[in-house]
């Protein structure tokens, strides 16, 4: 809960590239630790919440309903 805290609050303050270290459990700039997300995990989230939320309205057309 701290470290999310101060995350918040570095984020509020406008430190854009504050974020979380896992590795010693604090706040750092993620910019100079050289981690990134990449396009490709965030486009591959997104295709793959579209193809679940399809997989579902299928279903639901295929539901008899009385």
């Amino acid at each position: 809960m701290e470290v999310v805290t101060e995350l918040q609050k570095q984020h509020a303050a406008g430190i854009v590239g504050a974020g979380i270290n896992v590795k010693h459990c604090r706040v750092d700039d993620i910019y100079n630790l050289g981690v990134v997300q990449p396009l490709l995990v965030s486009t591959s989230a997104i295709q793959l919440a579209t193809e679940t939320v399809c997989m579902i309205l299928k279903i639901d057309d295929l539901v008899i309903v009385a």
